[in-house]
């Protein structure tokens, strides 16, 4: 099985029922980023802005400036899945400066970071 294929079985075995619940669409760029390599976190150490760590293992999250997106707030990115804010970066506050909403999805490696690129989309926020 590809990388990609496992990661998207995986996103999609935590995404609970989204018909049920109340959300609102927002138009973001979304990047990609591994959390814990020096390309994508320079001076980071495998641990995100609300204490998760990375270093065990991949856990999938996105960061956000919490200014525009506050800690904890679930999202779902088409081709990502339903994911919680749990980072942020120097990247997203820029640009919410800009009043640009910026999600960054994490990935379990930097190739797949890399391959998933930067696209402008409508992602769904939950109200919970």
């Amino acid at each position: 099985m590809t990388k990609l294929l496992v990661l998207a079985l995986l996103l999609h075995a935590q995404a609970p029922a989204a018909e049920d619940r109340d959300f609102h669409w927002v138009h973001a760029v979304v990047t990609a980023y591994c959390g814990t390599c020096p390309m994508c976190c320079p001076g980071g150490h495998g641990i995100t802005s609300t204490g998760k760590n990375l270093n065990h293992g991949f856990l999938p999250g996105v960061a956000a400036d919490p200014r525009a997106l506050a800690y904890h707030t679930h999202v779902r990115i088409a081709g990502y899945g339903e994911v919680e804010v749990d980072d942020t970066g120097a990247a997203m506050r820029h640009d919410w400066d800009r009043a640009i909403v910026h999600l960054d999805v994490r990935m379990p490696s930097h190739e797949l970071a890399r391959q998933f690129g930067r696209k402008w989309m409508w992602v769904r926020v939950y109200d919970d």
